[in-house]
């Protein structure tokens, strides 16, 4: 599965004034991790952005995103996938990434090896 690299490059941008984030590859695309945590993922032409349950569930019933099932079946906790993000202008991915940097820095660090 391949990902959007220009998605790739916004996010970079978007991302830039958090802090040192690290690259991972991961679910078959790029994610961008703060303190240890995945904050968004470029997968496909979409976004995975972690919100925690309250954000995924207010999110999905927004009709905003959806619960990301990596196999199609069993869900992510905590993940959601924001699809055709590459669609979305500045602001509104903005938004998005504003909301997974948010929800990441309520969670406690995790030991980088």
């Amino acid at each position: 599965m391949a990902f959007d690299p220009v998605l790739a490059d916004r996010l970079r941008d978007l991302l830039a004034p958090v802090g040192p984030l690290r690259e991972v590859k991961m679910f078959g695309g790029l994610a961008f991790m703060l303190h240890g945590h995945m904050a968004c993922c470029v997968w496909n032409e979409g976004v995975l952005v972690r919100l925690g349950a309250d954000g995924v569930g207010a999110a999905a019933a927004a009709g905003q995103a959806e619960p990301f099932r990596p196999t199609g079946k069993q869900t992510a906790l905590g993940l959601a996938l924001v699809p055709e993000a590459s669609a979305l202008d500045d602001d509104d991915l903005q938004a998005w990434v504003d909301r997974a940097v948010a929800f990441v820095r309520t969670l406690p660090p995790k030991a980088l090896t």
